[in-house]
């Protein structure tokens, strides 16, 4: 690899870690102002209203070009797919937020990241060598803590967060896998389509609950997911899945800073340190990932890579 491309990939990897830290904060400050609502009104009204937001922001900055390449995109069923599969994740970690901490839901969200790490390597050709291992085991260990299932007092309302982090995991592959085939606001246009489509059928069929102000709330903490969620598709056409989702780790500082502040939460001593065992995990498999990047040499890839290697290609030719 020439210098030029050395300092690229490195600047590309920079800027993504930049993204992630962004995202870091933005979305757990939209769970922190969704928290409120879901409490008192239903899960998928909030979901409509944050939706509609996203995708108003994401058009009016795109226009007739993203409406069009959103329309023609040439995974337009996994992106369908992918957007069911998330709306579904965010609906059932949305219930979990009605009845446990902000730290809490955050810490067990980041099962996610963990099975992401372990499915890397089948799907997508990324290898986990055995420190990789021993990190998500780590990791394991801190969301079995946190959760209460380490000692079988788990709630109906972790178990809402933990399918929601499994359901996250899948999305995250499925990024990671086709997401250089598609710009980033043509991605989150085709995936708010359907979240509006199917919360709007909803509203139809339930009525409306939410007042005015509840309403321009619900929006104010749209703008700030859809800003977060728009960086980490960007995230995902720069890095690996497995650094992508540990970098993702750093929200565990702003949920339990959000918690405190705005909910006045203070976390259990197991929460605590689960949530230490998961922060110790990620930073691990970020710095094993960084190491294995450097040294090794390319790898097979796995049934989803033809779209990662079209995508290296597509950026290449633009560069």
């Amino acid at each position: 690899m020439s210098v030029t491309g050395a300092a690229t990939l490195a600047a590309s990897f920079w800027i993504a870690v930049g993204l992630i830290f962004a995202a870091n904060v933005l979305l757990p400050l939209q769970d922190a102002f969704s928290k409120g609502y879901v409490q008192d009104l239903p899960v998928w009204q909030v979901l409509l209203v944050r939706s509609l937001t996203v995708l108003a922001i994401a058009v009016a900055i795109g226009r007739g070009p993203v409406i069009r390449r959103a329309r023609r995109a040439r995974n337009l069923r996994w992106i369908v797919l992918r957007a069911l599969m998330n709306l579904a994740a965010w609906g059932c970690f949305y219930l979990a937020l009605r009845d446990i901490p902000l730290a809490q839901a955050i810490t067990l969200y980041f099962f996610s990241p963990i099975l992401v790490a372990l499915m890397a390597g089948p799907f997508l050709g990324e290898r986990v060598g055995l420190g990789q291992w021993a990190a998500i085991a780590a990791g394991f260990g801190g969301v079995a803590l946190a959760s209460g299932a380490a000692s079988f007092e788990m709630s109906s309302a972790s178990a809402f967060a933990l399918l929601a982090a499994a359901l996250w995991a899948g999305t995250m592959l499925m990024l990671r896998a086709f997401s250089g085939e598609e710009g980033a606001l043509a991605q989150v246009v085709a995936a708010n389509v359907v979240f509006v489509l199917v919360t709007g059928a909803c509203a139809l069929v339930w009525g409306w609950q939410a007042d005015l102000s509840q309403t321009l709330g619900i929006a104010a903490a749209g703008v700030l997911g859809g800003a977060g969620q728009f960086a980490i598709y960007e995230a995902a056409r720069r890095i690996p899945a497995s650094t992508l989702a540990a970098l993702e780790y750093g929200a565990l500082v702003s949920g339990f800073g959000l918690g405190w502040l705005m909910f006045d939460e203070i976390p259990t001593a197991a929460v605590w340190g689960g949530a230490g065992l998961v922060l110790v995990s990620g930073v691990a498999v970020v710095g094993l990932e960084r190491l294995r990047a450097r040294a090794a040499p390319p790898l097979p890839l796995g049934p989803f890579a033809p779209a990662v290697a079209l995508a290296a290609e597509a950026e290449a030719e633009a560069d």
